[in-house]
């Protein structure tokens, strides 16, 4: 996925923060915790959202699904068909 302008300044702006020889070790690893904790809350939250994402019905659950189930899907699947009619 492509960064926006903005992104890239940012980055570019703690890459350069990075190579400052005035930069400490103490910095590098107070930033690069904080970068791995967001990146695991922001993992967490899609795994929630995906986990209380509505799923489709089961074709188990016959409130949802009236009758039996398709064999080939919705395509195929008619009521009263009769095969050994011909067109």
């Amino acid at each position: 996925m492509k960064l926006t302008t903005e992104q890239e300044f940012r980055l570019r702006s703690i890459e350069i923060a990075i190579n400052d020889p005035k930069t400490t070790k103490k910095d590098l690893i107070t930033v690069l915790m904080a970068l791995q904790k967001q990146n695991m809350v922001l993992g967490n939250a899609v795994q929630n959202l995906l986990n209380s994402w509505p799923k489709p019905p089961t074709t188990t659950d016959q409130a949802t699904t009236a009758g039996e189930p398709l064999m080939f899907g919705i395509l195929l699947g008619t009521k009263n068909l009769d095969s050994t009619s011909e067109t």
